[in-house]
């Protein structure tokens, strides 16, 4: 059970990273929780209708990829860490942002799925 959950879950992040480079705002609904908590490296916190309002207002995604991610399974309750590069646009100015990043996320497990319930990134060099 642990290793298909793993594998879940590094699934389901892969399905993360490319719902926000196609601006596949349904896809990433159903990746996170209703409740999820959101900590951006900039350090703002956001529910999920902020998030996601966030997302399709503010932000274009051109690259994410994951260097790394080790996922820890306790049940119906997992923790993801790793290292995050991601290359994002600003839709108002259209400044475009390299940002490397250690997060941080929880995963739990609702019926036969895998979704995020909280995500932290801190910016690292």
């Amino acid at each position: 059970m642990t290793d298909d959950a793993i594998t879940e879950i590094k699934r389901q992040e892969a399905a993360r990273g490319r719902a926000l480079v196609s601006a596949d705002w349904p896809a990433l609904a159903a990746l996170v929780a209703d409740d999820v908590v959101h900590i951006h490296a900039t350090g703002q916190i956001d529910d999920k209708a902020q998030y996601m309002e966030g997302l399709r207002t503010k932000f274009e995604f051109i690259k994410v990829e994951r260097d790394s991610l080790h996922v820890r399974c306790y049940g119906d309750f997992a923790i993801a860490t790793g290292i995050l590069t991601q290359t994002i646009r600003l839709k108002g100015p259209g400044t475009v942002l390299e940002m490397r990043a250690a997060t941080t996320q929880t995963w739990i497990q609702k019926g036969n799925r895998w979704v995020q319930n909280s995500f932290q990134a801190t910016r690292i060099a």
